[in-house]
């Protein structure tokens, strides 16, 4: 028994206004029809916005891409398919460029190579946010990566990607990047996760907070700076307390690490 807004509900209950619900919305047609109940499903499935990838690891090839790549992301997949993870690669914002290039691509290959892990790699997803080019814009896309299929020795023979458009929900100009490995149940555990500011985006941190944050880098005290910008020590830590939460950074030391990165400071 369910208690759903104060009311009780068998199971059977639930069913029947489920299927009376469907009874009456769903096309006739479709719901008589197996054939084109089927048709119509692979309409939706071509129309999601969602690309899968089949990537060959050694070649740096895809070798399967989703027929949905030119309606998702304006581009066909004889042309994925030719230009490798190159064309791939072009498709990136050029402000995060350097970030996906010097750490989410080393740290995707090195946790898949780590040797605590390769013993169940395929149990290991890769995700990460962000931007990608759709035609004449740019989109925030999540991408999820695992492993498929392996060598003898047991490292990464293939892997299946998928590129999935969450541009209404995501909020910030942070790149994110999670691994996750499957517990006992299967189900997905994060291990590993680390958020990236973004050098496009104004907004993330005031002008002030960049010059504290330059002096921060540059070995200053919270009291240094304090007396360099002619200001209270007190408004410095705020200063401090308030980048953190901006940025979801869990340290200074990450969040100076990352400025760097993004060429927000020096």
């Amino acid at each position: 028994m369910y208690k759903i807004w104060n009311m009780r509900y068998t199971i059977n209950d639930f069913e029947d206004q489920v299927n009376s619900f469907y009874q009456s919305y769903a096309p006739k047609e479709i719901v008589k029809n197996e054939k084109n109940q089927e048709e119509a499903l692979n309409t939706n499935v071509d129309n999601a916005p969602r690309v899968v990838f089949l990537i060959d690891f050694a070649s740096k090839e895809y070798v399967f891409v989703s027929e949905n790549s030119s309606q998702v992301l304006g581009v066909s997949p004889a042309k994925f398919i030719e230009g490798g993870i190159a064309t791939g690669l072009e498709m990136f914002a050029e402000h995060q460029f350097n970030v996906i290039v010097d750490f989410i691509l080393p740290k995707l290959f090195e946790s898949f190579n780590d040797k605590l892990l390769q013993k169940n790699v395929g149990d290991l997803r890769i995700s990460y946010c962000t931007l990608v080019k759709c035609v004449d814009e740019y989109r925030w896309f999540l991408h999820q990566l695992s492993v498929v299929d392996v060598h003898e020795d047991g490292t990464p023979k293939k892997g299946l990607k998928t590129l999935t458009d969450i541009h209404e929900i995501k909020r910030g100009d942070h790149i994110e990047f999670f691994i996750s490995k499957k517990d006992a149940k299967g189900i997905y555990q994060e291990i590993f996760s680390k958020t990236f500011i973004s050098n496009d985006n104004n907004e993330v941190l005031s002008k002030r907070e960049k010059e504290i944050l330059q002096h921060i880098s540059d070995g200053y005290s919270s009291k240094q700076i304090a007396e360099t910008l002619c200001i209270s020590e007190n408004t410095v830590k705020n200063h401090r307390k308030n980048m953190l939460k901006k940025t979801n950074m869990s340290s200074t030391g990450e969040l100076v690490k990352n400025a760097l990165i993004n060429g927000l400071i020096n």
